[in-house]
């Protein structure tokens, strides 16, 4: 005999996605590519002979910080500790000069990630 709860079928719908869930993903990814980027630095860094303790403890610092808003973007305090970091990896720039043109680019690509979570502003799509 065949089991019933084999042919039971494909079960529920389900509901409506939110899309602030994916766009908080690629937020996530876009702090840890920059935070990959600032790491990648260190070698810049180095051969362009800033490499002294202070300036490879503050990329790391600025590395370890993009990471650690990567991982908070979920908490009240993830969103503005990001857009604060943002014009220290421009400042950054400094210390290894691509860093000037990461940091603008990291930065426009939070801008419009900011700019469409506001797009996306209002109750999630179940409570409409």
């Amino acid at each position: 005999m065949s089991d019933p709860q084999t042919n039971a079928g494909p079960g529920p719908a389900p509901g409506p996605r939110d899309p602030r869930r994916g766009l908080q993903a690629i937020a996530a990814m876009l702090l840890t590519l920059e935070a990959l980027s600032v790491a990648l630095a260190l070698g810049v860094a180095g051969a362009q002979g800033h490499g002294g303790a202070v300036a490879i403890g503050c990329l790391v610092l600025l590395a370890v910080a993009l990471l650690v808003a990567a991982g908070t973007l979920r908490r009240r305090f993830g969103r503005p500790l990001a857009t604060v970091l943002q014009p220290l990896v421009i400042a950054a720039g400094l210390l290894a000069w691509p860093l000037f043109v990461l940091g603008a680019l990291f930065g426009a690509l939070w801008v419009g990630v900011l700019r469409m979570e506001r797009g996306l502003s209002g109750p999630p799509p179940a409570a409409r």
